[in-house]
């Protein structure tokens, strides 16, 4: 049975960012298909499969850019943790310790992460290869499109050093 790639959707506006992401990622030994939006009124458009973005795929894993323009990265992590139908996919937050430690206190969110771009690469690399192995051992039929990431995922994936303590 042939393992679909991962969809990873990457809502960051920093193109610098954006560009070294996708290097790591087709560097990398993972099959992915990156799919990058530039705020976050776009990204609630893609995982919502709304307009340009009607034949979205679900996406295996998000990773988000806080401080975006327009609706910010806060809004697209408040919009998804509260839709049932988004929240079991893990989302890393790619941000700085104190831009966390602010949507933490700001939304009581059961979940925190942080991980700054662009010194964190095995990070990010260690968070696809575990969701690639956890789809991989899932029971499917061939030709079958998961539909949502296995539970063992946690949902928010803190960075190992500057996770920000639980409320």
């Amino acid at each position: 049975m042939t393992i679909e790639p991962l969809q990873i959707l990457l809502v960051l506006d920093d193109v610098g960012d954006v560009e070294w992401i996708r290097q790591v990622l087709l560097e990398s030994d993972i099959a992915n298909q990156l799919h990058v939006v530039k705020h976050g009124g776009k990204a609630i458009s893609f995982l919502h499969c709304e307009g340009e973005y009607s034949s979205a795929p679900r996406p295996d894993l998000i990773l988000l850019g806080l401080q975006l323009q327009r609706f910010d990265g806060q809004g697209v992590l408040q919009h998804v943790n509260n839709e049932p139908t988004l929240r079991d996919i893990p989302l890393m937050v790619l941000s700085s310790a104190s831009d966390m430690q602010n949507v933490c206190e700001n939304y009581e969110l059961d979940a925190k992460a942080n991980v700054s771009v662009p010194t964190n690469l095995e990070r990010i690399l260690s968070l696809v290869r575990d969701v690639r192995r956890r789809c991989e051992t899932q029971v499917s039929l061939p030709h079958q499109r998961r539909t949502s990431v296995p539970e063992t995922i946690p949902r928010v994936i803190p960075h190992p050093t500057q996770a920000v303590s639980q409320k």
